[in-house]
């Protein structure tokens, strides 16, 4: 199956990546972005570049295949290849599992790939991704799902989930409960990031609305906010050229074989538009790309 058509599938449903966000779970996504993913037309054609196809994605479906090797190797188990499987009595509540073991469909399979050592998960699944495998586990109903995964330096580790009907029931009631009253309503979710107000709202006109007293309450705790950001962004200023001035031409601030702090140089490579404008006008204009981004400020008495 292609990636186009495997973001297309996650358009008709819940899958098992949606379930930590709709949760509020996710430390990736918000409620929001799901339901901006069921609701808006993928893009598709020859400059098809999916926003969910993050580096950390791609690079894990490349894994995929080993992850699932090593596992195979450790359990002694056959594995065939994972599909697309939904739950009987709410097809759109559905998973694309990575395999399956073979003479045991009460097993189900999902590997990853994440940064740090296995000591990080302190032998438990975390949240984000026992949501997943949850999901997994209530809409096939096996009965285990393995979670065989790669972290640094090629150190492997398995972890496993057993039922939990009392967490798959609020799985199950959270997934109902946004797709009958946000999907299919069109209604999106509260914001809860400054991302979702922008993507709710991304469009100004030039009108203006009545403050309330619950928002008038809310600009003088702003202005409140921003004044101590300022105050404590000066002292870190100030702390910073301190230590920096005394650091000098050394990297690191040491205490016995102990590192303090380092101050370490960095190369980044970087575009120059103006030249480029300059010498290449044409091409410029070709490739620039402009975006609309509203941006809020205190005004007035709020200051």
């Amino acid at each position: 199956m292609s990636h186009e058509q495997f973001l297309l599938d996650r358009q008709k449903g819940i899958g098992g990546s949606d379930v930590a966000a709709i949760m509020g779970l996710s430390p990736w996504k918000t409620p929001l972005d799901v339901y901006l993913e069921k609701t808006m037309t993928v893009p598709m054609g020859e400059d098809f570049e999916p926003m969910a196809d993050k580096p950390a994605l791609a690079r894990g479906r490349r894994c995929e295949k080993y992850i699932l090797e090593e596992y195979a190797d450790h359990t002694f188990n056959i594995l065939t290849p994972g599909r697309l499987i939904r739950h009987p009595r709410y097809p759109f509540l559905q998973g694309h599992v990575d395999a399956f073991v073979k003479g045991c469909e009460g097993i189900l399979v999902e590997a990853k790939s994440v940064a740090g050592s296995p000591s990080i998960w302190d032998n438990e699944i975390p949240p984000y991704y026992k949501t997943q495998v949850a999901h997994y586990a209530l809409i096939s109903d096996c009965w285990r799902v393995d979670v065989p995964v790669l972290f640094d330096r090629w150190q492997y580790a398995c972890f496993s989930y057993y039922r939990n009907p009392k967490f798959e029931d609020d799985i199950l009631q959270a997934c109902l409960a946004f797709w009958h009253d946000h999907v299919l309503k069109e209604n999106p979710p509260k914001p809860r990031s400054l991302n979702d107000v922008q993507s709710l709202y991304p469009t100004p006109e030039a009108t203006g609305c009545p403050v309330t007293k619950e928002i008038q309450e809310d600009l003088e705790q702003l202005a409140c906010v921003l004044q101590t950001k300022k105050k404590l962004t000066e002292r870190e200023e100030t702390i910073k050229v301190r230590i920096m001035d005394y650091m000098k031409e050394h990297e690191m601030l040491l205490d016995g074989a102990n590192v303090l702090a380092t101050w370490k140089g960095q190369k980044r490579s970087t575009l120059d538009i103006d030249r480029l404008k300059r010498n290449h006008l044409a091409l410029y204009e070709q490739y620039k790309k402009e975006q609309t981004t509203r941006v809020f400020r205190l005004k007035g008495n709020s200051q």
